[in-house]
C-alpha cells in the first residue's frame, strides 16, 4: 500500500457542504449588487465553472483548458479571459485542494511544492511585467501550441506507465534547478494564457522523477491555485480585474471543486465521465442557442477539437489516478 487513509477523513467528511454552503451564501448575500450583470451577461457562467472546475481538479490541467476556447468563442477578449481564468482558478482550485487534503494529505509533495510556487510566481511575473503578451491572436496561437503539448505530454505519461511511483522524494542541488526552471517556464506561460505550470509540473515529476501521478495530478492543482492567486495580485495593479465575471461563477466552480472533481477521480464509472460530458455537451448547446443561433452547428463544429481534448485529459487522468493511487 502507497497510501494510508487519514484518520481525519471521518471527522471532516462534512467540511466541504460546510464550505459549500458558506459560498452560496456569501453569493446570495452579494447577488443583488451583482444580479443585472449576472442576469443580462453572465448568467451561463455558473454552469460552465462546474465542468471548468471539475477538469481542474481532476487533471493537472487548470480550468483555463475549458475557459479560453468557449469564452472566446462567444466573442469575449482573450485578454480578458487571461484574466478571469486566473481569478476564479485562484478560487475553485484552493477550494479543490482543501477537499483533496481532506481526502487524503499524503498525496501533497510539500518539499517540491515550495520550489515550485517560487519558480512559478517569478515567471507569471516576468509574464505580466516584464514580457507581456497583448495581441489576441498571440495569446490565441499560444494557446493552441500549448494545447497540443498537453496531448503529448498526456499521451507519452500513459505509454511510459510502468508502475505506481514513488512519494516520498528528496530534492537534491540539481533536482531543486530543473523543478525551479520549468516552474519560471511553466509560470511565464500560465501568464499569458492562464494556465500552464501545472501540466509542465506534472510531467516532469512524473516522468523524469517517475513519482506517483496521483501524488503528482493533486500536487500539480495547489501549484497552479498559488500560482493563480500570485497572478491575481499582480495583474490587479495593472488592470481592472472582472469581479462581476468572477462573481457570478462561484456556486458552480465550488459545486465542482468540492464534489464532481472527486466524484470522477476516486471511483472511475463509465457514467460518471458519461454524465459529465453530457452536462459540458448541454452547456455548449445553450451557450451556442444564445451566441449564435444562427450557426449553431458552425460553433459547436468550432468547439469539436477542445472537447475531444477535454474528454482526452479527464478519462486518462481518471484511469491513471485510479492505477496509480492505493489508501
Amino acid at each position: 500500500m502507497i497510501f494510508k487513509k487519514s484518520g481525519t477523513l471521518v471527522n471532516k467528511k462534512f467540511l466541504p457542504v460546510y464550505i459549500f454552503s458558506a459560498v452560496v451564501i456569501f453569493w446570495l448575500a452579494c447577488l443583488p449588487v451583482f444580479y443585472a450583470d449576472l442576469v443580462s451577461q453572465y448568467f451561463f457562467i455558473p454552469f460552465l465553472g462546474v465542468v471548468a472546475a471539475t477538469v481542474a481538479n481532476v487533471t493537472p490541467t487548470a480550468a483555463g483548458i475549458v475557459y479560453f476556447p468557449v469564452m472566446t468563442r462567444i466573442h469575449m477578449d482573450p485578454s480578458q479571459v487571461v484574466l478571469y481564468t486566473l481569478m476564479i482558478q485562484s478560487f475553485g482550485m484552493s477550494l479543490g485542494s482543501i477537499k483533496w487534503f481532506i481526502f487524503d494529505r499524503k498525496l501533497f509533495l510539500k518539499n517540491v511544492l515550495v520550489v515550485s510556487l517560487i519558480g512559478g510566481s517569478i515567471g507569471i511575473a516576468l509574464a505580466i511585467f516584464f514580457f507581456p503578451v497583448r495581441d489576441p491572436q498571440r495569446i490565441k496561437t499560444i494557446f493552441d501550441y500549448f494545447s497540443y503539448v498537453i496531448v503529448v505530454l498526456v499521451l507519452i505519461r500513459v505509454l511510459l506507465q510502468r508502475d505506481r511511483g514513488i512519494v516520498d522524494f528528496k530534492l537534491d542541488v540539481f533536482s531543486f534547478a530543473v523543478l525551479f526552471a520549468f516552474s519560471v517556464f511553466g509560470g511565464m506561460v500560465s501568464g499569458w494564457i492562464g494556465f500552464g505550470v501545472d501540466i509542465i509540473f506534472y510531467f516532469i515529476l512524473t516522468i523524469f522523477y517517475r513519482i506517483n501521478a496521483a501524488a503528482a495530478i493533486v500536487t500539480s492543482i495547489v501549484l497552479m491555485a498559488g500560482v493563480s492567486i500570485v497572478g491575481t495580485i499582480f495583474n490587479s495593479f495593472l488592470f481592472t480585474l472582472p469581479v462581476n465575471i468572477w462573481f457570478s461563477a462561484l456556486p458552480g466552480v465550488a459545486a465542482g471543486g468540492l464534489f464532481v472533481a472527486t466524484f470522477l477521480a476516486v471511483k472511475a464509472k463509465w457514467w460518471k465521465v458519461l454524465l459529465f460530458f453530457f452536462y459540458f455537451f448541454l452547456v455548449q448547446i445553450f451557450l451556442g442557442y444564445v451566441y449564435e443561433r444562427e450557426q449553431l452547428a458552425a460553433y459547436l463544429l468550432s468547439l469539436l477539437k477542445i472537447n475531444v481534448i477535454i474528454a482526452y485529459l479527464v478519462i486518462m487522468d481518471v484511469i491513471v489516478f485510479n492505477v496509480t493511487y492505493k489508501k
